[in-house]
């Protein structure tokens, strides 16, 4: 199984690759190109969110109250009662969805899957086009979305054993479109169609 290590330097490696040749060849900004490769490595980070417990797991936890709040407040403009109440809303849901996710998910479960890439990848991007943080959406979905199928890739070239010719029983358990769950299936493809149409809108 690909480590900590391995999944955040490959994803930081071709988000690097990427943003020196958008530099290159469509002048990006240098601010442009270290998002992307900020991005590639959240985004190679991000399936892992289901691990209990975890050091990854608080880390990203973190990462997405502080970006979640910061986003809110650099929108309003302004700090009161009312967007210091927002806040603590914003850190209450935080704190539901982690619980949520260490109850009812298992690693390499739903969180390990194409729809829940999209639905990731998609919804930040929203958010920071609507908040007025970045209007390059594209560049953020793309880099969270191809850092996480980085990960799943890493994930299931780790479950090949080369040096004993065989295949691991984790094959196939983390790039893929669905789980055993059906309800979970249902609720992945709901939040990733949910998420298209909302950046769909944004043209």
């Amino acid at each position: 199984m690909a480590n900590f290590k391995t999944h955040i330097t490959v994803a930081a490696g071709v988000g690097a690759t990427i943003g020196m040749y958008g530099m290159y060849a469509y002048n990006l900004s240098p601010f442009d190109a270290i998002m992307i490769v900020s991005l590639f490595s959240l985004g190679g980070l991000l399936p892992d969110i289901d691990i209990v417990n975890s050091k990854i797991n608080k880390l990203l936890f973190s990462w997405i109250f502080i970006v979640s709040s910061l986003s809110y407040l650099f929108s309003v403009k302004v700090i009161n009662k009312k967007s210091i109440l927002m806040v603590l809303a914003i850190f209450i849901l935080i704190i539901i969805l982690r619980l949520i996710i260490q109850k009812k998910c298992k690693h390499r479960g739903i969180i390990h899957s194409i729809p829940i890439g999209i639905f990731m990848s998609t919804m930040p991007a929203y958010c920071m086009y609507k908040f007025n943080i970045n209007s390059h959406y594209i560049i953020v979905l793309s880099s969270l979305f191809f850092g996480f199928i980085i990960h799943l890739i890493l994930d299931e070239i780790y479950s090949v054993d080369l040096r004993n010719m065989r295949i691991r029983k984790s094959f196939g358990s983390a790039f893929k479109f669905k789980t055993n769950n059906f309800n979970f299936t249902v609720i992945a493809y709901f939040l990733a169609a949910s998420g298209i149409i909302l950046i769909y809108n944004l043209r």
